[in-house]
C-alpha cells in the first residue's frame, strides 16, 4: 500500500506554507516528519487528510488494485489537542467505536489494558481525563477504526507516553502507513525508520537519521 502525493502547494495570504511537496509513503515503514516551528508539519498533514484543501496538487492511495483519490475515512488522525467527546465515559466511548467497526465485538477492558489505561478510566467522563489519558483514547480509536493511514501531529514523547506510543506504532506499522510529526527529532529518531524534513515547503527524505 502506498500514499503519493504530488505538488502540493498551500499559501495563507502573502505566505506560502507548503510549495510543490511530493512524497511517497509505503506501508511498514514509519515517517518521522520534522522541521522548525511553523514550518508547516500540522498544515501538510491536515492538507494529506483533506480536512485543509491545498491550493494546487494531489493525494492519492495506492491499495494494490489501482489510484484512488484517498478519502476522509481513509485516515486516522492523533491531534496533539484530543477531539473527543468528552460527556461521554470512556468506556461508551469505546463501545460505540466496536459496536461500528467490530461485528463480532472486542473487549473494552482488552483495549485499555492494551494502552497500559487503569480499568477504572472506562467508566469515567473523557472531559475529566488528563491529556496523556486523552492521547491514549485516540490511540484505542484508531487500533479499532484500522484507518489505511495514521496521521500523528506532535504526540507527547516523553516519559511513560513514549513507551506507548512506541508500542502502538510497532504493532500498527506492518499494515499501515504511519507519519509522525514532531518537533522533538530526537526522540523521533528513536520510532521512526525514515526522516522527512520540511523546509521552505519543500519535503526532501533521508533513511539515514543524523546523530
Amino acid at each position: 500500500m502506498r500514499l503519493i502525493i504530488r505538488s502540493i502547494k498551500k499559501r495563507y495570504d502573502e505566505a506560502t506554507v507548503l510549495d510543490k511537496a511530493g512524497y511517497t509513503f509505503e506501508s511498514g515503514t514509519v515517517y518521522g516528519l520534522t522541521g522548525c516551528k511553523g514550518a508547516g508539519k500540522t498544515t501538510l498533514l491536515n492538507c494529506i487528510c483533506g480536512e485543509c484543501v491545498p491550493d494546487n496538487g494531489y493525494v492519492r492511495l495506492d491499495v494494490g488494485g489501482g489510484f484512488f483519490k484517498a478519502d476522509y475515512m481513509d485516515f486516522g488522525i492523533v491531534y496533539d489537542e484530543p477531539l473527543l467527546p468528552e460527556n461521554l465515559t470512556g468506556g461508551q466511548y469505546i463501545k460505540y467505536l466496536i459496536d461500528m467497526h467490530k461485528p463480532a465485538g472486542d473487549s473494552i477492558a482488552e483495549y485499555f489494558e492494551n494502552m497500559s489505561m487503569d480499568s477504572e478510566l472506562i467508566n469515567g467522563y473523557i472531559g475529566d481525563y488528563s491529556d496523556d489519558e486523552k492521547q491514549r483514547l485516540q490511540l484505542v480509536g484508531i487500533m479499532i477504526t484500522s484507518p489505511a493511514v495514521i496521521l500523528m501531529d506532535e504526540p507527547k514523547l516523553k516519559g511513560k507516553m513514549y513507551d506507548v506510543v512506541r508500542k502502538f506504532v510497532d504493532e500498527m506499522k506492518k499494515s499501515h502507513i504511519i507519519i509522525i510529526a514532531s518537533e522533538d527529532e530526537k526522540r523521533l529518531k528513536t520510532i521512526a525508520d525514515e526522516k522527512i524534513l520540511i523546509e521552505g515547503g519543500i519535503l526532501s527524505g533521508n533513511k539515514v537519521w543524523e546523530d
